[in-house]
């Protein structure tokens, strides 16, 4: 009676699984069954945004303005695709990059986590971004580049 019992637990446990297996392997290797879907096309280079004093001292942005660097970057780069139809800084004009850099750090101003920094404690922002890429003799390279200030008046 014993064996009896755990055959069909046995068995139970395999008709209820082989549905499973049959939908896994008609669907294939897709989203969101795939193992690591976002690293099956690995770019030649990454972008990290990041945020300064005019000084060109970071900020601890997370706790100054409660956004992590990869949350401000989308923020830029919505900010980015309504000046200039693009999250692409580097298709963009000069004058495009710097209008949606201004917009975002004004934004990223209003809403900051600390009310009680102000303009007296900072003399503006200003938003750079470093692109780190690996070139054609698999030496990596590192560019800075500033996407656009705001100044507070004194």
């Amino acid at each position: 009676m014993n064996n009896q019992k755990k055959i069909s637990n046995w068995l139970g446990w395999l008709i209820a699984c082989f549905p499973v297996a049959i939908a896994l392997v008609a669907i294939g290797d897709q989203f969101p069954f795939s193992p690591f879907p976002m690293y099956s096309n690995i770019d030649s280079s990454a972008d990290v945004l990041f945020v300064t004093n005019r000084k060109d001292e970071p900020l601890a942005i997370s706790s100054l303005f409660d956004v992590g660097s990869a949350q401000a970057k989308k923020r830029f780069e919505k900010e980015l695709l309504a000046a200039a139809d693009t999250r692409d800084y580097e298709k963009a004009t000069k004058e495009q990059v710097n209008l949606a850099a201004q917009s975002f750090l004004q934004q990223l101003w209003k809403d900051r986590k600390v009310k009680k920094t102000d303009a007296q404690e900072l003399d503006g922002l200003r938003a750079h971004v470093i692109t780190i890429s690996l070139d054609a003799n698999s030496k990596f390279q590192r560019t800075e580049q500033l996407l656009g200030e705001i100044v507070f008046k004194q």
